[in-house]
């Protein structure tokens, strides 16, 4: 548990980082979409796949105003990230 909380508290950190960061502005860096911009949403689109229960999107509404403006983008659409279904056991 307390290792847990640490981690939290580290994402948490990344993400009043970034949406301090990013603002409202569409992009990243620039007026365009850039590395940037999918290095930021990447791990946002993990995060609602794989740890639902953190409400980033709440807690960080120009975060999530973004997040949902590139995932408009075709190229995002086309690379929704979801859940994997592991059949066989982890050794």
């Amino acid at each position: 548990e307390p290792w847990m909380s640490r981690q939290l508290r580290k994402v948490d950190g990344a993400l009043a980082a970034l949406a301090r960061d990013i603002g409202n502005r569409p992009f990243a860096v620039g007026d365009q979409l850039t590395l940037a911009d999918i290095s930021v949403a990447a791990p946002l689109g993990w995060l609602a796949v794989r740890a639902p229960d953190i409400d980033w999107a709440a807690r960080h509404p120009n975060l999530a105003a973004y997040y949902e403006a590139l995932s408009q983008r075709e190229s995002f659409r086309l690379t929704v990230p979801s859940a994997q279904v592991l059949r066989d056991p982890v050794v």
